[in-house]
């Protein structure tokens, strides 16, 4: 334990070699790059942040946390969205992402000068067309396990500085009902005491793509993360502990947190030989520091 603390303040008080940042900066842009889409719903994007990741636990000389794969498979339900995302109002095109987010729950239309009515101050809906407008000072988008009957735009009130007189969509979404998604899982064995094991672990999804022109790169979350993970899993791979490193990447945390609780229903290894658990997520550039969540659960670690 005292020799991983001492690795993960090397990191943070920016004691690594330049070869290592170097490793490091190179993951987060291969993970945040257009390739693996925000690895995300669609264009295969959280799949092949999974076989990069596999590749460099195998690179690295990682066993098979169970059998011969280092892929956990489960699915869950996810509505995504492959196509159009064009939303016109009062004949200004806005650019998804930066001028409106999309309800993650929304469902797919398309309609032509749509007239909505006000019902708050920054609330219009279209009772026919089932359109809500929301006017949000930070629009934020998420992931949804179902498809409503409606759809919700959240607009930057700074892209908006009139009231929607008119609207057009012309969005495309795709219900999946049993999305396939893995976690990546291996591990190094103890050389001194094998069945006492510490679990490393980060999410390595994110949101995806909204349309299929833009994607949400995720560096901070968590591509940061999965690249500390990655430079942990090099560095013990090269220096065995005395005791055993497991080392996770779950899928479908912004869903829901599926991939942890998967693990936990369908754990690989017996949950008795897990002695501590270390999440690592958003990391950054550590310019300001590291935050420690659930330290009060471990005060004696937390102060070491």
């Amino acid at each position: 334990m005292k020799l991983f603390i001492a690795f993960l303040l090397l990191v943070f008080t920016g004691s690594l070699s330049a070869q290592e940042l170097a490793q490091a900066r190179q993951t987060i842009n291969t993970l945040t790059s257009s390739r693996l889409w925000g690895r995300g719903y669609t264009k295969g994007g959280m799949a092949k942040a999974g076989d990069y990741i596999s590749a460099a636990f195998k690179k690295n000389g990682l066993q098979p946390m169970s059998g011969s794969d280092y892929r956990q498979r489960f699915s869950y339900p996810v509505n995504t969205f492959p196509g159009k995302m064009e939303v016109t109002v009062n004949n200004k095109i806005l650019v998804p992402g930066k001028d409106f987010i999309i309800g993650p729950a929304s469902s797919g239309q398309k309609h032509s000068n749509v007239q909505p009515r006000q019902t708050d101050s920054v609330t219009f809906i279209a009772k026919e067309e089932r359109l809500i407008l929301s006017i949000e000072d930070k629009p934020t988008w998420s992931v949804a396990q179902k498809a409503e009957d409606y759809t919700l735009l959240q607009i930057n009130k700074k892209s908006l500085p009139q009231q929607p007189l008119t609207i057009d969509v012309n969005i495309e979404n795709a219900f999946v009902p049993k999305f396939q998604a893995s976690n990546i899982c291996g591990i190094i064995k103890g050389n001194r005491m094998p069945d006492s094991l510490l679990l490393i672990t980060a999410h390595y999804d994110h949101l995806g793509g909204m349309g299929s022109n833009t994607f949400f790169p995720g560096a901070n979350d968590n591509a940061s993360g999965i690249s500390l993970l990655l430079s942990l899993v090099k560095y013990y791979a090269e220096n065995p502990p005395p005791y055993s490193i497991g080392f996770i990447c779950f899928a479908g945390e912004e869903a829901g947190l599926m991939g942890s609780a998967y693990f936990t229903a369908h754990p690989l290894v017996s949950l008795n030989m897990i002695k501590f658990l270390i999440n690592i997520d958003m990391v950054g550039t550590g310019e300001k520091g590291i935050t420690v969540v659930n330290s009060t659960y471990t005060p004696q670690l937390f102060r070491f």
